[in-house]
């Protein structure tokens, strides 16, 4: 009897059944597989995105903000016993509202956000005359000033590093704010703006806002700038002088020293609000009277949902909101009872439109 050869058609039939069957579950362990490594990889670049926000913060909060008399001072310092008198430099911490509250997390902890929250203070390198170029801070000067006024301020910097194009100066004003997302079509008249997922989250920009300070102003000063050219320094602090002034008018241009911004009028971080109150100005680069556009220069973050600032106080054990106004400010005569600051807790929030997720970093500093 001859042996039969081949499969019969059941056989065949189970077979590709079973491949069928063995395909299905491998298609769908890819897909859940690139599905991980999409959230993973998302979850990769909100971190990578928040340390390079989180970075440059840290490192503006552990600078040298105050001097005294006796040398730098630290927030922690201010008030009794030694009551240090500063003669440079400030530290403002400005919350139009207070953090608000969200829901408690599964180990019972309340979460909350926060969208008006800004910080605007001095940094010093404590750079000097036999400090390296690294060792300052600069700001390219822009073309269409007085050319004496431009010279002068790049012969303010450091002896051994001069450069015309440049100032450079151990000293500037830091500010940290959000301001909100626009549409590609938005316009001042109607303002479109950007919300997480086309929902009611709405999503900012984190920016990081610097302006240098002049130690030696006098030369500088005297050269006489119009107020009308302000537009031309957008990352020097400077002023119309007198500071109330209205803008555009040919009164002279006053840049600041680091003794000058003890006066919250005197900053150029500060501006006045609809009801004549200094605030932190929050107005980002643009497009400079001379054409040259600076738009996003300053942008440290984008798709921020929250940037949240609290401190934690001498005699305290937990982080709260600015008390008295919600302003902090070490130019402001402080009461018997005006807190001395241990340190800063500040949360940043972001959205990731990819993955349809958020993702947060806290960090804490002494100061």
């Amino acid at each position: 009897m001859r042996r039969r050869q081949g499969f019969t058609l059941v056989e065949l039939l189970v077979a590709m059944a079973l491949i069928v069957l063995i395909m299905a579950i491998i298609s769908q362990a890819f897909v859940e597989g690139l599905e991980t490594f999409r959230q993973l990889k998302g979850i990769g670049d909100l971190q990578e995105q928040l340390r390079t926000a989180t970075v440059p913060l840290r490192e503006d909060l552990m600078a040298q903000h105050l001097v005294a008399s006796t040398g730098p001072v630290k927030l922690s310092q201010l008030g009794p016993p030694t009551n240090p008198v500063i003669q440079q430099g400030f530290f403002r911490i400005q919350q139009f509202s207070g953090s608000q509250p969200e829901s408690q997390d599964s180990d019972g902890i309340m979460s909350s956000y926060a969208t008006d929250h800004a910080l605007l203070f001095t940094i010093n390198t404590g750079a000097g005359s036999s400090s390296r170029r690294t060792n300052f801070l600069s700001v390219p000067l822009q073309s269409g000033g007085s050319t004496t006024t431009q010279t002068a301020l790049a012969a303010s910097g450091p002896p051994n590093f001069q450069d015309s194009n440049l100032l450079l100066s151990p000293w500037a004003e830091v500010a940290w704010f959000l301001v909100p997302m626009e549409e590609p079509d938005s316009t001042p008249a109607n303002r479109k703006y950007v919300f997480a997922a086309g929902g009611s989250t709405q999503l900012f920009t984190l920016h990081r806002r610097i302006r240098l300070l002049v130690p030696n102003n006098g030369p500088v000063n005297a050269t006489g700038e119009t107020s009308d050219k302000i537009g031309l320094y957008p990352e020097v602090s400077c002023k119309p002088n007198p500071p109330s002034s209205p803008p555009g008018s040919t009164i002279p241009l006053y840049f600041n020293s680091p003794t000058d911004v003890l006066n919250p009028a005197s900053r150029g971080g500060m501006t006045t609000d609809s009801n004549n109150a200094l605030v932190i100005d929050r107005t980002p680069l643009g497009q400079l009277q001379n054409g040259v556009d600076l738009t996003g220069v300053d942008r440290a973050l984008a798709d921020v949902i929250s940037f949240q600032v609290q401190y934690l106080t001498v005699g305290s054990y937990s982080f709260t909101d600015v008390s008295n106004g919600g302003v902090y400010d070490t130019a402001i005569p402080p009461a018997p009872t005006s807190p001395q600051i241990r340190a800063l807790q500040i949360t940043i929030r972001v959205w990731d439109a990819k993955t349809e997720q958020t993702r947060q970093i806290t960090m804490i500093q002494d100061m």
